[in-house]
């Protein structure tokens, strides 16, 4: 593979790049394990104990895993078919970019935001506890 056709702008906007998809198996392997991550988290969900706080971020996490599973399998659907404009190698990188983007952000919610959410309801619970109950 020739890395400089990288930074040809023909490459990356090819209507129909051909059906010769070398990561085709690859890719719906990925795809896969999103899928099957994506249930496991709903199943867990729905019948695991769970912190009240980790509940939510959880719940975003496999509804996303879902979405990327399934635009992934769409493109490459399109990819093996030859749709025209859709099989596309910059659909790829735009995918790649967002599912980036959602890893970074996971990481951040689960690292940063995750404690601080059990701070405050550790805090809420304190002060709960203390306040005069309802007459």
């Amino acid at each position: 593979m020739d890395i400089s056709r990288f930074s040809e702008s023909s490459y990356w906007f090819a209507k129909s790049p051909g059906s010769d998809f070398a990561l085709l198996y690859p890719v719906l392997f990925f795809s896969t394990i999103l899928l099957v991550l994506g249930i496991a988290l709903s199943v867990t969900l729905q019948f695991s104990p769970l912190p009240k706080a980790l509940r939510p971020y959880l719940k975003k996490m496999s509804s996303r895993l879902y979405t990327f599973a399934i635009i992934a399998y769409l493109l490459s659907f399109f990819r093996y078919e030859g749709a025209i404009l859709l099989s596309m190698r910059l659909w790829w990188l735009v995918y790649a970019v967002f599912f980036l983007i959602f890893l970074i952000q996971s990481i951040l919610n689960l690292a940063v935001h995750y404690p601080l959410d059990i701070k405050k309801m550790h805090q809420q619970q304190k002060s709960k506890r203390y306040k005069p109950g309802k007459k």
